[in-house]
């Protein structure tokens, strides 16, 4: 498949660029890597993800429907099953050499023990009765540390938090009795966090409809759907601002601009309007776009380790 929209021999270029000319800065340090591609900028994972993929491609995916039945990975994450053979030492050497040509590929790889049960990312996978159930993972030590309601963060983010989360407790729990239970623990997470219940069960309430009703719908809507909206987010302009709760309401916000530019009464109306260049307007909605106050990490933590007293980086090298 080729991409018109974007010169190849510039993409390659650029990516060149970005690998052999890679510098960090550390206090009073100014380092040029050598070696690997640096975390932290944003080709990095696709650029890794390629590595790995080229190498799939021409040695790993040939053993599918011999070796493996399913494969899949992301980024440094791998998760496949396995095809037995009915010989056990053919079996343990075919394993044992399709973990050598895995880490053939420049980067050594680490290897659970074959089960019927494995943790794979967020969730926990089996094979019962030979089918496939899924249930959400999480790590013993995970604090769900979700913002408290006294937090100064604009409205939203608490609905967009719990619509998220339960839509991806539907999505990743293939068995009813774990939904249930995920659900229960979620809510009482939250009103650990200080949330009142009378205020939190109206929103899950219309979580728990909003994932039924959206994975309900068939794979081909979805798409449909996602293209219109991205087609109306083309014609919509975007007012960023911090949150305060003492500002105006977003809905006041959007008020103004429907009264005073995209539809004042009396006059046409903004996107039946043309520029100078004779082009009519495309801009149908505005979009109200929040940012945080500075929180006590930003205030207290070092930014900038310059400022610090005491020998400088170079002197231990």
């Amino acid at each position: 498949m080729r991409f018109t929209h974007y010169s190849a021999p510039a993409l390659l270029e650029a990516i060149t660029l970005v690998m052999r000319n890679n510098r960090m800065r550390f206090e009073d340090i100014i380092a040029h890597q050598l070696s690997g591609i640096a975390m932290g900028m944003s080709p990095a994972p696709t650029i890794a993800n390629l590595f790995v993929a080229i190498f799939e491609e021409e040695r790993i995916l040939q053993h599918l429907d011999t070796w493996l039945f399913y494969l899949k990975r992301f980024i440094d994450d791998g998760f496949g099953i396995w095809l037995h053979d009915q010989d056990p030492a053919v079996d343990k050497a075919n394993w044992t050499t399709f973990q050598s040509i895995v880490n053939e590929g420049g980067l050594e790889w680490e290897f659970t023990k074959r089960s019927d049960s494995v943790v794979f990312m967020d969730m926990t996978i089996k094979i019962v009765d030979g089918k496939i159930e899924t249930a959400l993972y999480a790590k013993p030590l995970a604090l769900y540390l979700y913002i408290p309601p006294h937090s100064c963060h604009s409205p939203g983010v608490l609905p967009g938090l719990i619509f998220g989360n339960i839509l991806r407790i539907y999505q990743l729990c293939s068995r009813q009795e774990d939904i249930d239970k995920e659900l229960c623990l979620f809510l009482n997470r939250i009103l650990d966090r200080g949330y009142q219940l009378k205020n939190i069960q109206p929103i899950f309430a219309k979580a728990i409809t909003n994932a039924a009703q959206y994975l309900s719908r068939s794979k081909e809507y979805r798409l449909a759907l996602k293209a219109q909206q991205d087609e109306e987010s083309r014609n919509q302009v975007y007012y960023h601002l911090p949150y305060h709760p003492n500002n105006p309401s977003s809905a006041r916000i959007q008020q103004l601009w429907r009264q005073h530019v995209s539809a004042p009464a009396g006059k046409i109306p903004l996107n039946r309007l043309k520029n100078y260049d004779g082009y009519q307007v495309p801009i149908d909605r505005m979009i109200v776009c929040y940012s945080r106050a500075p929180n006590l990490g930003n205030l207290l933590s070092y930014r900038k380790i310059c400022t610090r007293k005491g020998p400088k980086v170079s002197s231990y090298i």
